[in-house]
């Protein structure tokens, strides 16, 4: 299992075109991720977990995607796999998602939507979702919100999102703070979340 892990690494780094943009980051104060974008269009990933947990349980994620911008409207299609490195569990699945901001006269407002399904080796298939609304503050702020179901780790949670995207050239920052949705539910807390970007 870890040699293939390595070896799909391997593959997608030595696809690495003159032509390609590459960004790192890191997702939920948990994840830090490595992708290629070639020729604008075309993708690769790696996602890895840094849990308060042995090597054994860190979770490992590779994907690929398109993505493309047509009369305003961004989209992104990308399948993904991923497991623990001592296989504890295993799961598959695809992000399927768009973003628009409005024309001359509403370009302060950006709508988004995303529809995730997946299957997990124990959890089993589920359909998650989000849908958001970005408030552009000026061309460096943007106030985001929006509600998902969409897993911050494994099991599906509904959440409410609330931050502030800041963009600076090619740096990208958003800190947000998540609550249950379904305030019955006493394993979902009130929590800070920082995920960052970079581009080269």
């Amino acid at each position: 299992m870890k040699r293939f892990i390595l070896c799909c690494a391997l593959i997608s780094a030595s696809t690495l075109a003159i032509t390609a943009q590459v960004e790192v980051g890191l997702r939920n104060n948990r994840y830090i991720h490595a992708g290629y974008l070639f020729r604008g269009h075309w993708g690769a990933e790696v996602e890895h977990s840094v849990f308060s947990e042995t090597i054994g349980y860190q979770y490992v994620r590779i994907g690929a995607g398109y993505v493309n911008n047509v009369r305003g409207l961004a989209f992104t299609l990308a399948p993904f796999w991923g497991t623990t490195w001592n296989g504890f569990f295993w799961n598959c699945g695809a992000f399927a998602g768009a973003r628009y901001r409005l024309p001359q006269g509403m370009r302060w407002l950006g709508v988004n939507a995303m529809v995730n399904p997946r299957y997990d080796s124990t959890i089993h298939y589920d359909t998650c979702w989000l849908a958001g609304l970005d408030f552009y503050v000026n061309s460096e702020i943007c106030l985001v919100a929006d509600y998902t179901t969409v897993p911050q780790y494994r099991v599906s949670e509904k959440l409410w999102r609330f931050g502030v995207r800041f963009t600076s050239g090619r740096l990208s920052v958003t800190p947000r703070v998540t609550m249950p949705a379904d305030g019955r539910d006493r394993n979902t807390h009130l929590q800070t979340l920082v995920d960052f970007s970079y581009q080269f």
